[in-house]
């Protein structure tokens, strides 16, 4: 199983000077710990070899698994989602991070379907607009903030939020 910390320190509530690094450097943050030792006691139960976590992403709602290989970690039947959202009191997405940026960002919104994604090129820089239906605003899964900040992540560039 590949997980973003070390084995030792998934284990022992003392991290070490690299898993200690990766957290003050922030490219991991408080849930990525978490969900890593959630998953490492679970890997007793459950067979998750060819399962990888690369980050976390938690909302007000639910934690967000960006994996390589997603169906390892969903589990048969969905029981290793159902077995670690319990656990963690949230629901469980997991999103392949090997996917395009628009399906991630699908999966990231569901039940909310984006339209459609525009790069538009103006003279003080790039901007992606994301289109969605206006009657899809009031079903969004997480907050507008929540979405945009997600969004720009993904996208590395400004953006905003379209509903037409």
């Amino acid at each position: 199983m590949e997980l973003p910390f070390c084995p030792k320190c998934l284990e022992s509530p003392v991290l070490c000077g690299a898993c200690r690094a990766k957290l003050d450097g922030g490219t991991l943050g408080g849930s990525d710990l978490l969900v890593s030792r959630e998953l490492h006691a679970l890997r007793r139960d459950y067979p998750l070899e060819d399962a990888s976590l690369d980050c976390v992403v938690e909302t007000d709602s639910f934690y967000a698994l960006f994996s390589r290989t997603p169906s390892a970690l969903i589990g048969k039947g969905g029981r290793v989602v159902k077995r670690l959202g319990d656990k963690l009191h949230k629901r469980v997405k997991v999103i392949d991070s090997s996917a395009p940026a628009e399906a991630q960002l699908n999966e990231f919104l569901l039940p909310v379907r984006v339209q459609g994604v525009n790069r538009v090129y103006r003279s003080c820089g790039e901007t992606v607009k994301i289109r969605f239906s206006r009657f899809d605003q009031k079903r969004l899964p997480v907050k507008e903030a929540a979405a945009l900040a997600f969004a720009r992540k993904l996208y590395a560039a400004d953006t905003e939020l379209v509903f037409e």
